[in-house]
């Protein structure tokens, strides 16, 4: 598109500012380092390149970085900036569309492997099982095929395994529509042609889990029962809950594409009924009620709040909440007990009885991509002061390669308490190197650079 004087201008102040430009350059090169092509047409996407556990593709990390790609390669194209920036245009689209074919080949790998003898009577016990289950990671290897981590060989035949995360499935489904909105089908038709095939079982499974337990956004229960006498998570967190009612309104929408009849028992509703149900409450020091993180499985709501619910409002936006009271107050409560006027939030805060509970992981520090998603609401709200706070902290940690880490300590949950030994254990120092931290950085430099845009045009009197 052609690029008015008054946007140039606007734009060239903005790279300009505080050496973003080069800081953008490095980021955009150093994300791309994790997106490793295997066999003939996949792209493994390595959450980390430096830590050792993260070096395996998650799918929700994978979604949330090609949704931030997307941002991105759509604000190169509409601003010509492709050579700026050295990149080939198209490229990014590309390296896109074989990221999410990879993905779409997981979902069928793993949905095979279920099939096999899949319980789903939520009553039995093999029903929590790890292998009844869509798991929140995999491996490509070099012949291209699809495979179970190493170290997670044990998770199919573990009871609420810390895989079992209810969002995979659904963020995948929204990455792809977005992928679609911005880019069209024709480079993805190999995960189009799957999604055909295992549509209508995502969708199945998705309904048929929504009120059961899963480990959260960050992998975690958060409060401990026994299954045939073992130990096992049985919390359930709004945040999974909201991920598929978000999972089944997105497959419905891609459904109508691919014209796929899906489970005549598909209700997303039912999902938004049992999250407005249980999971709104007032918490200690703040007003109004808000969405709470956790319940106790057939138990009582946990006083909880958890960066994760931005992304509730954000990305996955429950009618009845969304734009609400609820919502405000909730976005009030994370600033006031997860950030503290920090520019970055810690992970999670819980209250009253269950106060013991502490983020302990790596200290339980501030973390870069909740930041990010923190930034992405403000600006979507039009609150661009508020979202330049974190957008300049961030951009003040960015390593001379690029890399972006996963958190940081500013306000930490337990600072000085590592009792898994994380920091020590990583050479004593917290996690330098995460795709959805930089990736998240990209979206967010490119959602912030549209809005001074726009409020240059605004004040060009431009149509």
């Amino acid at each position: 598109m052609a690029v008015a004087s008054y946007e140039k201008r606007a734009l060239d102040r903005i790279l300009l500012e505080n050496g973003r430009l080069e800081k953008i350059k490095r980021v955009l090169a150093h994300q791309d380092k994790h997106m490793l092509k295997k066999g003939a047409a996949d792209v493994h996407i390595l959450a980390s390149l430096e830590y050792p556990w993260y070096q395996h593709q998650w799918l929700r990390d994978s979604s949330k970085g090609i949704m931030n790609m997307i941002e991105t390669a759509s604000f190169l194209n509409d601003f010509d900036l492709f050579d700026t920036f050295d990149i080939k245009e198209g490229e990014i689209e590309r390296k896109l569309s074989a990221a999410i074919n990879t993905m779409w080949r997981s979902l069928y790998f793993f949905s095979q492997d279920i099939k096999k003898g899949e319980i789903r009577d939520i009553r039995d016990h093999a029903s929590k099982l790890g292998k009844n289950h869509i798991l929140a990671r995999f491996d490509i290897l070099d012949n291209g095929n699809v495979s179970l981590c190493e170290p997670d060989k044990d998770q199919p035949n573990t009871f609420r395994s810390w895989l079992m995360q209810y969002d995979s499935v659904p963020l995948t489904l929204i990455a792809t529509m977005r992928f679609i909105d911005s880019f069209g089908e024709n480079n993805i038709k190999y995960g189009l042609d799957t999604a055909k095939s295992i549509l209508p079982w995502l969708v199945s499974y998705m309904q048929n889990y929504y009120n059961t337990p899963c480990a959260d956004a960050w992998e975690l229960y958060y409060n401990i029962g026994k299954i045939n006498g073992i130990d096992a998570g049985n919390t359930i967190d709004s945040y999974s809950v909201a991920a598929i009612y978000s999972g089944i309104e997105t497959a419905k929408m891609l459904s109508k594409l691919l014209g796929v009849y899906l489970p005549k028992e598909t209700d997303s509703a039912k999902v938004e009924d049992f999250l407005l149900e249980h999971f709104i409450s007032e918490i200690p020091s703040s007003t109004g009620r808000i969405l709470c993180k956790s319940k106790i499985e057939h138990g009582e709501l946990m006083k909880s709040i958890d960066s994760s619910a931005i992304d509730v409002f954000r990305l996955f936006k429950p009618p009845r909440i969304t734009g609400s009271r609820v919502e405000d107050d909730t976005i009030r409560a994370v600033e006031q007990h997860l950030m503290e006027g920090s520019p970055l939030p810690i992970r999670f805060k819980f209250f009253d009885k269950h106060s013991h509970i502490k983020d302990t992981y790596f200290f339980g520090g501030n973390w870069f991509p909740n930041a990010e998603e923190y930034a992405m609401y403000k600006l979507a709200k039009g609150d661009i002061n508020k979202a330049k706070e974190t957008l300049d902290f961030i951009e003040s940690r960015i390593e001379d390669d690029g890399s972006i880490p996963e958190q940081t300590l500013i306000k930490p949950a337990s600072q000085g308490y590592d009792p898994e030994h994380y920091f020590e254990r990583n050479g004593n120092k917290m996690i330098r190197c995460l795709w959805w931290s930089e990736t998240g950085y990209l979206g967010l430099i490119s959602m912030y650079a549209r809005k001074i845009i726009a409020s240059a045009n605004s004040k060009s009197g431009a149509p």
